[in-house]
């Protein structure tokens, strides 16, 4: 695959768990979002391609080793 053809976007940031829980539903609406367009698209396929969505912490919990 040529590189032009990857779209990569990376965020790290601080979050409080009430935010988190928040961002959850936010990527739940993206995806979401995005199966809708998918769907309603009327042009005929050409491409396949994958998308991820990742959060995991990098940060270890307090209290652990």
């Amino acid at each position: 695959t040529k590189q032009d053809e990857r779209n990569y976007l990376a965020l790290m940031f601080p979050v409080s768990k009430s935010l988190y829980s928040k961002i959850i539903q936010e990527t739940y609406k993206f995806h979401d979002h995005i199966i809708g367009l998918i769907e309603n698209d009327e042009a005929e396929a050409d491409e396949v391609h994958q998308m991820n969505i990742q959060l995991f912490p990098v940060t270890k919990k307090r209290g652990e080793k």
